[in-house]
Parts: C-alpha cells; sequence; structure tokens
C-alpha cells in the first residue's frame, strides 16, 4: 500500500509519498486572499485539491494533528476546517491516522521537542537524494515513514528506541501491524 504524509498549513503544507522504492515530496503553498468566509473557503479547497492531486488513489494517510494557538481563536477554526475537509476526502483512500507534532518530533530525531530546522536536518541526513525542499516536506516526509514502518515496510533505517516509543504512541488502524 502506498503511504502519504501531510503537514497541512494554510499558508505552506508538506506532502511525502512513498510508493514502493519511490519517495517524493511535494510542498501546497497559499497566500491569504481576504478575510471573509468565503475567502478561507477558496484556500481549504484549494490546499485539499492540491494534496488529493499529490495522493495515491489507495493509500494509508499519516496526517499532523493541528495544533490550536491560544492567542488566534480564528486560526484554530480554518485549521479544523483543513484538517476535517482534508481527512475527510482521504478516507475515501484509505485508513488515516493522526500523528501529534511532538510525536511527529520525536520519530524524526529522537527529540520530542525538536524544533523544524532540526527534523529538517534529520530528514535531508536520512534521504539524501530525496528533494526536501522546507520543514514541511520535511514533516510530511516524517510522517509517511511512520506510515512505512507501521506497514512493516520501513524505508528510515533500524528501529530505535524513541521511534518505538512514538510508533506506540500512535493509534493505528488496527494492532496486527508490526512496529519495527
Amino acid at each position: 500500500m502506498d503511504i502519504l504524509g501531510i503537514d497541512q498549513s494554510l499558508t505552506m503544507s508538506g506532502l511525502a509519498r512513498i510508493s514502493g522504492d519511490l519517495v517524493v515530496t511535494d510542498r501546497v503553498g497559499t497566500v491569504p486572499t481576504g478575510k471573509g468566509l468565503a475567502d478561507t473557503r477558496q484556500r481549504i479547497r484549494y490546499i485539499v485539491a492540491r494534496a488529493l492531486k499529490f495522493a495515491p488513489a489507495e493509500c494509508l494517510t499519516v496526517i499532523e494533528a493541528p495544533i490550536s494557538p491560544a492567542h488566534n481563536a480564528g486560526a484554530v477554526l480554518e485549521r479544523a476546517w483543513l484538517f476535517g475537509l482534508l481527512v475527510d476526502q482521504l478516507l475515501i483512500r484509505g485508513p488515516v491516522v493522526q500523528v501529534w507534532p511532538s510525536t511527529r518530533a520525536m520519530y524524526a530525531t529522537g527529540n520530542g521537542n525538536a524544533k523544524k530546522p532540526e527534523v529538517l536536518a534529520a530528514m535531508r541526513a536520512q534521504f539524501p537524494f530525496v528533494v526536501i525542499a522546507d520543514d514541511n516536506a520535511a514533516d510530511a516526509l516524517a510522517l509517511a515513514c511512520m506510515g512505512a514502518r507501521y506497514l512493516g515496510s520501513p524505508i528510515d533505517g533500524p528501529i530505535t528506541k524513541k521511534r518505538q516509543q512514538a510508533m506506540t504512541s500512535t493509534v493505528w488502524p488496527d494492532s496486527n501491524r508490526s512496529s519495527n
């Protein structure tokens, strides 16, 4: 089964796809088009359409759970809207698993408090022949790697204690899969 990793954002979303030996990353960028609901809807639909175009027809999707910025209630609602619409559409293609940002960081670097530049450096070191444009694509790739490991086809080397911890703290579709 193919795997899709998504680090969704209203400004720059990261995408990663693993299809057998093929590992590809991409990004979906948007700019604010206005402050009304119709403009927000347009941005969200654009992101979802681009993500679905990048996604395999059937796949396991591993998506970063949205965080809630306490200082901006509007951003919370917009992030939830984007997350919900993405999950709704991706469930048609297969199971969708959410991973918290700290779990993704722990899997990628061994440190749940790692910042985005650290995840980017870790993913570029792990995959020197894959184009990883920025931290958004790196986050998506780390998520896709978690999905590959869950399916029993890891592409990022042996399991470490921290990776095992990240894998077991994630709720996967069933418990019959390996997390080696």
